[in-house]
C-alpha cells in the first residue's frame, strides 16, 4: 500500500503551487489535489485583494440585479457585488469607460428600487466577456422612464 499525503499550505504572499508529478498517488488521489490546488489558488486571489484594498469606507457583499442606463439606451443588465455608503461594485458584461454617467436601478428586497446617478471610478476585466465595474454613487435620480421620456 503507497501513501499519498500533501499538506497543502497558504501563505499570503505566495500561491501554493503543487509538483506535476506526485509520486505515490493514484490518478483519483491526484485529481483530488488539483481541486484542492485550484480552490488554494483561488482564495489566494480573494485574499491579495482584500490586502490590496484601498477604499476609505467597508465593502458589504450585496448580491442583487442592477440595470444601468446610460443615456437614452437599452438598459444594461448586471449584479452588484458588493456596496458601500460611498458606491457600489458591479459585474457587468459591458465594459464601461472612466467617467462614465449613468443611473442606476438597484434592486431593493424592501420596497421600490433605488435610483442613483453615478460615474465610473475605474473597470477591471473579471473573466472572458464580464468587467468588475466600480461606481461612486453621486445623487438620487428619477426613476429612468422619466428621466429618458423628455430626449
Amino acid at each position: 500500500m503507497t501513501l499519498c499525503s500533501i499538506v497543502l499550505r497558504y501563505d499570503a504572499k505566495v500561491p501554493p503551487l503543487l509538483p506535476n508529478g506526485i509520486s505515490g498517488c493514484d490518478s483519483k488521489q491526484r485529481q483530488v489535489i488539483t481541486v484542492k490546488e485550484d480552490i488554494e489558488r483561488l482564495l489566494y486571489e480573494a485574499q491579495r485583494s482584500r490586502f490590496t484594498e484601498r477604499r476609505t469606507e467597508p465593502r458589504h457583499p450585496f448580491a442583487r440585479p442592477v440595470s444601468i442606463y446610460v443615456n437614452d439606451q437599452p438598459a444594461v443588465t448586471a449584479f452588484a457585488k458588493d456596496i458601500s455608503s460611498l458606491g457600489l461594485g458591479i459585474i457587468s458584461p459591458v465594459e464601461f469607460a472612466t467617467g462614465s454617467h449613468a443611473v442606476l436601478r438597484i434592486h431593493s428586497v424592501t420596497g421600490a428600487p433605488v435610483h442613483v446617478r453615478s460615474e465610473v471610478r475605474w473597470s477591471d476585466k473579471y473573466g472572458k466577456g464580464w468587467f468588475l465595474v466600480g461606481w461612486k454613487f453621486l445623487s438620487s435620480a428619477a426613476p429612468p422612464s422619466q428621466v429618458y421620456r423628455e430626449k
